[in-house]
């Protein structure tokens, strides 16, 4: 069973959530400690990699958790882990479900003190918080909100 397959299936037995850190180093996925990039009460569903119609190629380890209808429920997105913002765009507001959206994507890369990456997507600057390339982001706090950006299928539109 492949470590993706061992986070699965404790969330479909519950035992991911309010537990979730601990199960996580026990299985020793990094030298890091991370955490959800949103609150587990915000948390609608999540679209494992291997079913989702996006997550191919490059995109193949992705996993999207899917919160309310940003026009309709402004969520909160948290910074996973401690680490310094290394690359990013954030002006964009074009969506579709089209290929041709893709290049309309926000995301934020950060590299973490121990030489690892994570990125956030589908993501809406704050005005409190803008991030910019050097920025160091702390694990917990608020650094966006989920968007509509990119390319995107379960829109509802």
């Amino acid at each position: 069973m492949c470590l993706n397959d061992k986070i699965w299936d404790m969330l479909e037995r519950n035992e991911f959530f309010g537990m979730y850190e601990e199960k996580l180093s026990q299985m020793e996925l990094s030298r890091n400690k991370y955490s959800l990039p949103v609150r587990v009460e915000d948390i609608l569903g999540i679209w494992r990699p291997m079913y989702s119609p996006e997550h191919k190629g490059e995109m193949a380890s992705a996993v999207d958790i899917v919160v309310e209808d940003p026009r309709i429920k402004e969520t909160e997105v948290l910074c996973p882990c401690d680490g310094v913002v290394v690359c990013g765009v954030l002006t964009n507001t074009k969506l579709g479900t089209l290929e041709e959206n893709r290049k309309y994507l926000n995301w934020v890369h950060v590299r973490t003190a121990n030489n690892e990456f994570f990125e956030l997507a589908h993501i809406t600057p704050i005005e409190r918080r803008i991030l910019r390339v050097g920025d160091r982001v702390r694990r917990g706090e608020v650094v966006a909100v989920a968007g509509l950006n990119g390319r995107m299928t379960m829109t509802g539109d």
